[in-house]
């Protein structure tokens, strides 16, 4: 029955072994069982000899068994704990191995010297035969084997216990410390006479083979549970991954990744139906070649920023299959996947928005020139007065002039004199019209190096007449060797006229005497700064409203003058705010980025 038993469960390690080659532990296994069933029929053919020269011999071929058991067990421990020292199990190996040569060496066996008798005992209802002999010492040999072996194991045990596999541990450890030793008890109390029954270790190893089959069978069941749930997890990481396709697929823009040296990975199918390539196409392109030559630096300065910072949003125009070039927002993030850096990002066609844009700042540019004409449609008085002064001037010398020419003698030098006050006059009206020329220009913004201080002053020659006209007294504090700004000069002159006419409406009801306009500039930090203080009715409770569209700050205003010159400050890259003063009036500050100095 024992032989029987282990044989079947070494047939069955023996197919796992065939099917999995890297399972030693299983065919260590299956030699442990065969050998364990060798034991069992060496052992029933010793209970019935009829001699005992016929129980020597049997006895001394029980010996191969054994060998075999303590060889697969030591093996089965190193391959099945992955655990154990090395030299020791080599060791028990190389006793057990000189223990069977001793054995086949000597007269009987390693066990007697001589088999002298048999005696019948009764064994499970049957008579069967138990050696009286002669001790061979050789035998202590064997028995050391089987001790160097026990500490081996539980060597190996407290390796996997230690390493957290307290359960195989104390199994195997456990099974193989509790059958061996009795083994080993049993066998030294029948060899040396002390107990009155059949060597039977047979017994004691199939303990050994059931709990060692246990503890292997319940990893492979395991490993065919880890199977089962690999499977069921393949099948929802499948499902998983059609639902990404179809989301990924579903993105309205390019959903791309690239791999770190830039090799395109995978994309959506928006990729392919809106840059016009086909699938192959698009496995062969790497991200460089999206990009027209002018704009591949900032195409790396984006891409390195993304593999380093971490993410980054830039507007770059890609190159579709046909040549044109569509401008597109491209995010990019940076992704580790199975070790490598990656970068995944999403583009979005911009170009509507970009149509929307030019269409927007185009409206504000005209809105903005409407703006221009209607200040000087307010200033259209000044400016008359302006034209008119030169122009009588010049009449009047032009008619002093012909009444020097009809005397006679003419005076010649009289008359040069009046001709040179003429050219001055013409030159004086000729300016206002070209400053009133430039002003109401409709072009596109040219951004030029300019002067703060120039731009205020000629605002200033434009409504010089206003201000006298208003009774209202200027103080102009201009600083010297201010740095000059970039900007469009025109739409800067805009903003300095909206703020002094806005300043003089604000003291239309302040009595003549403290009208005062005062009008500074200088630095601010890295800015250049221009102040526009008036001692008019000042801010409205909640000062910042009065940047707002279609909020007046005067009687029959529109509300867009403050609106339009936060705009151009900001499309300068400049910043426009209000601060109420101390005494009555408010002040209104510019501030623009300086360039180079004035000198």
């Amino acid at each position: 029955m024992v032989a029987a038993a282990c044989l079947t469960l070494s047939a069955v390690h023996v197919l796992v072994w065939f099917r999995q080659r890297k399972a030693r532990a299983n065919f260590m296994f299956a030699l442990l069982a065969v050998a364990t069933a060798g034991m069992a029929a060496s052992e029933l053919a010793m209970m019935n000899a009829a001699t005992p020269q016929d129980y020597g011999v049997r006895l001394r071929w029980f010996q191969a068994p054994v060998w075999l058991a303590v060889v697969s067990l030591a093996a089965f421990v190193h391959s099945h704990l992955r655990a154990g020292r090395g030299w020791l199990a080599w060791t028990v190996i190389g006793l057990r191995t000189a223990v069977l040569a001793i054995n086949f060496l000597s007269p009987t066996n390693v066990n007697y010297r001589a088999v002298t008798s048999l005696r019948r005992v009764p064994f499970l209802g049957e008579d069967v035969a138990v050696p009286i002999g002669t001790a061979n010492p050789w035998m202590l040999l064997a028995q050391l084997s089987l001790l160097l072996l026990l500490v081996y194991v539980v060597d190996a045990a407290w390796s996997v216990w230690r390493r957290g596999e307290r359960h195989t541990a104390a199994l195997v450890g456990g099974a193989t410390v509790v059958f061996v030793t009795a083994s080993t008890a049993q066998a030294i109390l029948v060899f040396w006479g002390l107990l009155p029954m059949p060597l039977t270790p047979s017994l004691f190893f199939t303990g050994l083979v059931v709990a060692m089959g246990y503890d292997l069978s319940s990893r492979v069941l395991r490993a065919a549970q880890m199977a089962r749930e690999l499977q069921a997890r393949e099948a929802e990481l499948h499902r998983e991954r059609a639902l990404t396709d179809a989301v990924f697929d579903s993105v309205p823009g390019l959903l791309y990744l690239y791999t770190a040296d830039g090799q395109f990975v995978r994309w959506n199918r928006q990729h392919e139906t809106r840059t016009g390539y086909a699938t192959a196409e698009m496995a062969r392109m790497t991200v460089a070649d999206w990009f027209a030559a002018e704009d591949l630096d900032a195409m790396r300065t984006a891409w390195q920023q993304a593999l380093t910072g971490g993410s980054v949003i830039a507007e770059l125009p890609i190159r579709m299959k046909d040549g044109s070039r569509v401008p597109y927002l491209l995010t990019g993030v940076r992704v580790v996947i199975d070790g490598r850096p990656h970068l995944v990002g999403i583009g979005i066609d911009i170009a509507q928005r970009k149509a929307v844009e030019a269409e927007a700042a185009r409206q504000r540019a005209e809105l903005a020139h409407l703006s221009r004409v209607a200040s000087l449609s307010e200033l259209s008085g000044s400016l008359a007065h302006e034209l008119n002064q030169p122009l009588a001037i010049i009449l009047s010398n032009a008619q002093a002039a012909q009444r020097l020419l009809a005397k006679q003698p003419p005076d010649l030098a009289e008359v040069r004199d009046i001709l040179a006050d003429i050219v001055a006059e013409d030159r004086r009206a000729g300016d206002v019209i070209k400053r009133l020329r430039a002003f109401l220009k409709h072009g596109e913004p040219e951004r030029h190096p300019l002067s703060l201080n120039e731009v205020v002053g000629n605002v200033l020659a434009l409504v010089r007449s206003e201000l006298l006209g208003r009774e209202i007294e200027l103080d102009l504090d201009l600083a010297q060797n201010l740095p000059r700004i970039s900007g469009d000069r025109i739409p800067l002159e805009q903003v300095v006229l909206n703020l002094v006419t806005n300043a003089c409406d604000a003291m239309a009801d302040v009595p003549a005497a403290q009208r005062r306009l005062s009008i500074s500039t200088g630095r601010d930090g890295a800015d250049v700064r221009m102040s526009v203080r008036d001692a008019g009715s000042g801010l409205p409770p909640q000062p910042g409203r009065v940047f707002d569209p279609f909020y007046p700050t005067k009687p029959n205003g529109l509300g867009m003058g403050l609106t339009i010159c936060l705009t151009i400050v900001t499309a300068h890259g400049g910043r426009l705010w209000a601060e109420s003063n101390p005494g009555p009036g408010a002040t209104f500050h510019v501030a623009l980025p300086a360039g180079e100095p004035t000198g």
